[in-house]
């Protein structure tokens, strides 16, 4: 992360592997999913639930990619009660 391009025309952006990667998962995920890498499930330490999505192929890199389907992160709002479950 930081200051690329030249002095009076410059951004903030990021390089990498590890953004390349996220933007791989991201190009991977359906409507409303969040992938993860396993490295970035690792570092969350059960700050958020996920389940296994697999390995998948992505481009760029030269072996299959451990995924992780987040289903919940910490402070999630809980489903709202229905009225049949309430009474």
């Amino acid at each position: 992360m930081g200051r690329i391009g030249f002095e009076g025309r410059y951004d903030y952006g990021g390089i990498g592997n590890a953004i390349i990667l996220a933007s791989r998962l991201s190009s991977e995920a359906k409507a409303g999913e969040i992938l993860i890498s396993q490295r970035t499930f690792g570092a969350l330490e059960g700050a958020v639930a996920a389940e296994d999505a697999g390995e998948r192929q992505l481009k760029g890199f030269s072996r299959p990619m451990a995924a992780f389907r987040v289903t919940a992160g910490e402070g999630a709002a809980a489903a709202p009660e229905t009225a049949a479950e309430a009474s």
